[in-house]
């Protein structure tokens, strides 16, 4: 509280913080305990104290003033009726002095309205923080009555750190305290108002500091002891050591108690249950000195390994102080029922009144018994102190030992080895366990027991590590072990898991076709090993492929008669692992875990829950019969690997084990390779038994269904099989290839067109060097019976025989294209797409991404291959599957109806020989000594220079002649030869001479616009595609309309 400015503040202590023990006021001072440690809330703003203002100066200065001034005017008026403005003066005065006390008396009351207002809503929230910090106290150090009235306690054996015991309730320290020191009212000048609300203050302070009727606790570490009347004294005794075996777990301490009657409840608590036990980690004492039959005999006598060095606390009961053994740090007198006194404490705090908590015998064997059944439930009882803290894996009886079915030794109980066995108790399991309680150390330990009993005709083993792989690493070299999946390549993980609903299907036929009803079957001996699939944090394996768990529901299902098993790994079953598959994971497993809900979600009971801290590998085990063993996971070492590894040495050579799904698809291929891959497994084909591969092996079929084209190797991970991608473009439509530069699209036309070259079929392949040729193309493949180029189309191009156009690059050539080509070229792609199947066109387009005219086009593609593209969203634009790309896939890698396929190359990397030439290779020369010709050029001085060169060369030098210069013709019709130059203003400008020769002559357009072109030729379609080059090309229009390319020179 800070005097100055009558504001003053609460906090609530946070963990950790130091409260002061001894607090002052100026008035009182006593001693308490340190408070109970609560958390919640922030400081309180404490309401500033009312003062009353300072009284205002008596204006002398305003009372004077109109004396003064009346003095004056008198002097000059003479008049006596102004000497009555100086009365103005006092009377002014007088009345600022009254404004200002009722003024002053109206703020004062506002003041302490407001003060009284703030205080009560201080003081309510005072009650508030009171009330929750006295619950959160009570609820962590609950009373000897409410553990007995609790059926199902959470807090039941869950203390890990020192044990507090609630003695009774009392008042004790508020964490809620005032962090200034309180100023004294009449230092600071204050009135009787503010040193009345000052003392309510004070009052508040004193109130704050202070939680009534909370528990007053003491630790057990020092002991407590326990004086008064023997029936008093007893009775507290007995809730004080009802809270010690609630809190502390049967296996971390040992507890002795005296003999008699009065202490018979308490011998059959399970910590009692621990005699003969090899260690313990701590040990608990109970005497009785109040002069009973049992005095000091203890029912449970410390064995001798368990009395050196053992923590020892020691809980006395007795009818005086006298009878108290020394050192004991806490000592409780009970006076009655309803007073005690903490006569000392281990933190120094004495003379706390309190009252005592008592219990009955009856209560005390109820609750005894309570936690007998709880202990016996969670399989402590009789064995929980014999179980070994470490065990290895080769010194447990029975390791190595060939069993029925997939028996093999885990570890260590009570009673002996704990042997578990996947066929007779699980088909499946499931091992639950927190962060470092041992899960991986099981699972390595389960795999090599399996592989040093069985040898890889009887077992084989599929391990999945979604923790990088580092706990499974040394256990891929068994020759059982058919695969070791890590989250490191997801993908190859996800394809591998899918594959295992192909080997069911594989186990299914393989049952089927020696009529066996299960793997169990005699015919079946020698025929399918028993599949064990380890799966290292489930959890996380689900995260990265949530459509995983349908595929193990699937297994669980159907694994038992199949000889599939699943052995399961998580931290928290609950909410991970759905009730379906649950339903058939009859083996459960569980190490310790963090929360009763993770316990039961594993094994039904609280019993992983309260196993006990700081010893990795403990677990409890449900074979399926609801019966719980506690037991010590053993641990494997290098040798036991060995031994399992060299299993095959004595029972003779042995094959490969049969992986459960293919190996992952090549890197590259080409398509000679291709065929020779499936011809080593005839089980790899397109199922299709029609097409027959040419005897050069480059894959196209032209078969009575149609033409066909192989365009690499498709996996199919839930069929186990890798079959060829087979084009048919009649069944199919046109083929469209997405992929970014670098991803293998031209590889992929190229191989096409090679297959078309074996197969005689005709093939042009458009790039991007030539886009005249592109553009030739794609009219020709839109109007059969265009001519872009203008020469003469051969004969078989108009059959309707198959003919192959492949046009690729596309986005890259139409972005060369000027903007009226472009809007053309949508069009004809969609002409071409639609009616050139009918002709006999395979048209395949190959592209970077889905966009401008191949998206306006894209329902005409009736296929798709999707290669590598930039971003995943690109790729899922363009129709492929969520998980379907791969940023470092490599080229060829791609996506074809949904399935993974790596894009075959070409057998030889010789370029395409011309199979279907579309036009002439030089453009004819434009003729200049027959006929007329009008070229118009916006270039005309070097049009007319090279026209004049080649006319003088054919010795007709006066044939040309600059539009300039040429007057009007004569009527008669005129002939040739004859070449006129001009640019095309010049022409627009003598339209009339235009207009009279252009019936009669060829015109060429030389370096012109569009617009040009279209203003004199008065033609609105496109002329052919004309690239500016270095060589004198023109746009001719023959005197028949005919549009052609041509060369000046």
């Amino acid at each position: 509280m800070a005097a100055a400015s009558s504001r003053f503040s609460t906090a609530v202590a946070a963990p950790g913080d130091s409260v002061p023990t001894r607090w002052s006021t100026g008035r009182m001072s006593a001693s308490r305990q340190p408070p109970p440690v609560y958390v919640g809330g922030t400081g309180l703003a404490v309401p500033a104290i009312p003062r009353r203002r300072q009284r205002a100066p008596f204006p002398l200065v305003a009372s004077a003033a109109p004396v003064v001034a009346a003095c004056a005017i008198w002097a000059i008026t003479q008049s006596p009726f102004v000497l009555l403005f100086a009365a103005l003066g006092p009377i002014v005065a007088l009345a600022g002095v009254l404004d200002g006390k009722r003024h002053n008396a109206a703020t004062m009351r506002r003041e302490s309205a407001r003060f009284v207002a703030e205080l009560a809503v201080l003081s309510d929230e005072l009650d508030a923080r009171h009330r929750d910090e006295r619950e959160e106290a009570w609820r962590q150090t609950p009373t000897a009555q409410t553990i007995v009235e609790q059926d199902d306690d959470p807090g039941r054996w869950q203390s890990s750190g020192p044990c507090t015991l609630c003695l009774g309730s009392g008042s004790v320290p508020s964490a809620v305290r005032f962090e200034s020191r309180l100023p004294e009212a009449e230092r600071d000048g204050e009135d009787a108002a503010g040193a009345a609300a000052l003392r309510t203050l004070l009052a508040l302070a004193e109130r704050a500091g202070i939680v009534s009727n909370a528990p007053v606790t003491a630790a057990l570490s020092g002991g407590i002891a326990v004086v008064g009347p023997s029936t008093l004294a007893i009775a507290a005794m007995r809730g004080l050591l009802l809270q010690t075996v609630r809190a502390l777990h049967p296996g971390s301490v040992l507890l002795t108690v005296p003999q008699g009657e009065e202490w018979r409840w308490a011998a059959a608590l399970p910590h009692c249950a621990a005699a003969g036990a090899a260690r313990t980690p701590s040990r608990i004492r109970l005497l009785d000195r109040t002069g009973g039959d049992g005095d000091d005999v203890d029912t449970v006598a410390a064995s001798p390994e368990s009395a050196e060095a053992v923590p020892e606390a020691v809980l006395v009961v007795a009818e005086s102080a006298e009878r108290l053994p020394p050192g004991c740090a806490t000592i409780l007198r009970v006076d009655s029922a309803h007073a005690a006194l903490l006569v000392r404490a281990a933190d120094g705090a004495t003379g706390t009144a309190l009252v005592p908590e008592l219990l009955g015998r009856q209560q005390a064997a109820l609750a005894a018994e309570r936690l007998l059944r709880a202990a016996e439930t969670a399989g402590l009882l009789g064995g929980a102190a014999r179980v070994p803290d470490h065990v290895s894996l080769h010194d447990v009886p029975g390791f190595a030992r060939h069993g029925s079915g997939l028996s093999c030794v885990l570890g260590v109980a009570a009673n002996g080895p704990i042997v578990l066995d996947l066929v007779a108790h699980g088909p499946h399991a499931l091992v639950g366990g927190t962060t470092g309680s041992g899960k991986s150390e099981l699972l390595i330990s389960w795999v090599v027991a399996l592989a040093a009993a069985y040898t890889p005709e009887e077992c084989t083993l599929l391990l999945v590590d979604f923790k990088g792989g580092a706990a499974f690493s040394n256990l891929a070299s068994l020759p059982h072990c058919v695969g070791l999946l890590t989250d490191l390549d997801e993908v190859e993980a996800a394809r591998a898991l899918a594959s295992l609903q192909a080997e069911l299907r594989h186990r299914e036929r393989t049952l089927r076709s020696v009529r066996a009803r299960d793997i169990d079957d005699e015919v079946m001996r020698g025929r399918l090993p028993r599949l064990v699939i380890v799966v290292d944090e489930f959890a996380a394996m689900l995260g990265s492929a949530p459509d995983l768990h349908a595929v193990f529901v699937d297994i669980a299902a159907r694994g038992r008669s199949l000889g599939m098993h699943l052995v399961l790994c998580t931290q928290r079953p609950a909410g991970i692992v759905r009730d379906a598959l649950l339903a058939n994971c009859n083996l459960r497993l569980s190490l310790r875990v963090n929360n009763r809900a993770d316990s039961r979600a594993t094994i039904g009971t609280d019993a992983a829950a309260l196993l006990p801290l700081g010893r990795p590998g403990r677990a409890v085990v449900d074979a399926g019969d609801g019966r719980l063993i506690e037991f010590q996971s053993a641990v494997s070492r290098v040798d036991d690997l060995d031994r399992a590894r060299g299993i095959d040495e004595a029972t003779g050579p042995n094959g490969s084990a049969r992986r459960p799904w293919l190996p992952p698809l090549p890197g590259s291929l080409r398509l000679g390779e291709l065929e020779a891959m499936l011809a080593l497994d005839p089980t790899q084909h397109d199922g299709r038994s029609a097409v027959e591969t040419g005897a050069d092996g480059r894959g196209m079929a032209r078969s009575g269904e149609g033409t066909r084209f192989v365009l690499g190797l498709v996996d199919d991970p839930g069929q186990q099989r890798q079959s060829r991608a087979v084009w048919e473009p009649g069944e199919q439509g046109p083929l469209l290839v997405l992929g970014v530069a670098r991803s293998g699209r031209s590889t992929v036309l190229a191989a096409i067109a090679e297959q078309a070259q074996a197969a005689a079929v005709p093939v042009q392949l458009c790039g991007s060097s030539e886009p005249e040729a592109y553009w030739d193309a794609l009219v020709s493949a839109a109007d059969p019976a265009a001519d872009p180029a203008g020469g003469n189309i051969a004969g078989a191009d108009r059959r309707s025989e198959p003919r192959v156009i492949l046009f690729d690059d596309w986005d890259a050539v139409f972005a060369r294209w000027p903007i009226e080509y472009q809007g053309a070229a949508s069009e004809l792609l969609g002409l071409a797409l639609r009616d050139g199947q009918r002709r006999g066109l395979i048209i395949a387009v190959a592209a970077s991404v889905l966009g401008g005219a191949v998206q306006t086009q894209s329902a005409l593609f009736g296929v798709r291959l999707l290669l590598r593209q930039a971003e995943k969203s690109e790729h899922l634009r363009a129709g492929g599957r969520s998980g379907g790309w791969r940023a470092s896939a490599p080229a060829g890698r791609g996506e074809w109806l949904g399935f993974e396929m790596q894009s075959a190359a070409p057998n030889s990397s010789a370029p395409l020989s011309p199979g279907w030439p579309r036009r002439q290779q030089v453009d004819p020369l434009l003729p200049v000594d027959d006929g007329i010709v009008l070229i118009v050029s916006t270039m005309p001085t070097r049009a007319l220079a090279i026209a004049r060169e080649r006319a003088t060369s054919a010795g007709q030098p006066d044939a040309v002649q600059e539009l300039g210069a040429v007057e009007r013709m004569p009527g008669a019709r005129p002939v040739g030869p004859l070449v006129i130059v001009g640019d095309p203003d010049a022409w627009q400008a003598r339209w009339g001479l235009f207009a009279e020769l252009r019936p009669h002559a060829t015109i060429a357009f030389h370096e012109c616009r569009l617009s040009d072109y279209r203003t004199l030729s008065r033609q609105r379609e496109l002329p052919p595609l004309l690239t500016r080059g270095g060589e004198a090309r023109v746009i001719a229009v023959d005197r028949d309309g005919r549009v052609r390319r041509a060369r000046l020179a």
